[in-house]
């Protein structure tokens, strides 16, 4: 992440470190053009546009406007409660009435102008998306299982209780390492590829709500129920508990996401939280965002996050590692009245006429 440097302008010389989390963000609302304050989830597209889903439809930001679309544009539904995107650039968009509708060239295809949509109808909504390394398309739903959209154009329904062991409820679908879509089960994993009728590593213990299921690049799959979060690493047979004492929420966990970095975001209905590479303990933990009621979370390619809210819009973070210097860092006792970055680093002039380079997080005085 980009790190800015705020030059303290007057000595604060009781600060104890060099460094302290911290962001800037940037709030969207109805106001700038949202559809709606209450945002489910969002999208960076192949273009750079950033989508939002929300109960009035669905808008599309291209960093200077927000253009809206619902209904009478061609969406099946307005309530959309999740974006997604496929390797033909097809913005999907998951719906709560059990329908499915994309974007594609400047027009919304939906059930009553693609046929294949037609045979995409679910008596539940639909909550989870993957695209399988042969193209195929993979729609989860709340209770009625998951829907496959094949390369030929056929659709297959893996049902509940018939093709599989009970019916998975959570946003919980991924792929594998080994391109095997995987599911989060009422008594485990279960690989929807291969074996889609039994539970490939089975849960140990009560399984209350399930709130979300992440599987990381490295293999392993994070899951969060009964308000604690637990690690199945790769190649292991069990589920291993992460302590409350470092991890434990109050409310939903709305969504989870790994980013380019291997830092673990989860959302929740109380705040934005943070593991650093993949650590598990207090001194990599941080939040973000306390007390929000937040429904998703996006990194975009330039290291923004975008973080959508219940009835507070999208906030927009970035920035989020702030150094500070000061008299502890070497900073001269005078106030600094100029600041600019060079390829050197960052020259800052002071009030007495000095100079001075920051170079590698080290204070130089040139005069």
């Amino acid at each position: 992440m980009k790190k800015i440097i705020l030059l303290i302008f007057w000595i604060l010389s009781s600060l104890p470190s060099a460094r302290s989390q911290g962001f800037h963000s940037t709030r969207f609302t109805t106001k700038d053009g949202l559809p709606s304050n209450t945002v489910y989830s969002s999208l960076q597209d192949h273009l750079g546009n950033i989508w939002f889903s929300t109960e009035y439809g669905v808008s599309r930001f291209n960093g200077f406007r927000f253009e809206n679309f619902n209904q009478q544009d061609g969406l099946s539904d307005n309530d959309v409660f999740k974006v997604v995107q496929d390797s033909k650039n097809r913005i999907w968009f998951l719906t709560s009435n059990g329908t499915l509708s994309y974007y594609l060239n400047g027009k919304i295809f939906n059930p009553k102008t693609d046929r294949t949509l037609s045979r995409l109808i679910s008596v539940s909504y639909f909550n989870g998306f993957v695209e399988d390394h042969q193209g195929n398309l993979w729609f989860s739903t709340h209770g009625d299982g998951v829907y496959i959209l094949k390369t030929n154009g056929q659709v297959r329904h893996i049902r509940p209780l018939i093709d599989m062991p009970g019916s998975f409820l959570s946003s919980g679908m991924w792929l594998s390492p080994d391109n095997h879509v995987m599911a989060f089960g009422k008594e485990g994993t279960i690989n929807l590829s291969k074996n889609p009728g039994i539970y490939e590593v089975p849960f140990e213990g009560r399984i209350g709500r399930i709130e979300y299921v992440l599987g990381r690049k490295d293999g392993s799959v994070v899951v969060a129920l009964n308000h604690r979060l637990f690690v199945l690493l790769p190649d292991s047979s069990r589920f291993h508990q992460i302590p409350e004492s470092v991890f434990t929420y109050e409310r939903v966990v709305s969504c989870m996401v790994e980013d380019a970095d291997g830092d673990l975001w989860i959302s929740t209905l109380r705040g934005l939280h943070q593991f650093e590479q993949s650590h598990f303990d207090k001194s990599h933990h941080y939040v973000y965002l306390r007390n929000r009621s937040l429904s998703g979370f996006m990194p975009d390619r330039q290291n923004n996050l975008w973080v959508s809210s219940i009835n507070e819009g999208v906030f927009l973070i970035n920035d989020r590692n702030i150094l500070y210097y000061g008299k502890a860092q070497g900073l001269p006792e005078v106030p600094v009245s100029s600041i600019f970055s060079g390829k050197e680093g960052i020259w800052f002039g002071t009030d007495s006429g000095g100079i001075g380079l920051i170079e590698k997080g080290k204070i130089k005085l040139l005069s």
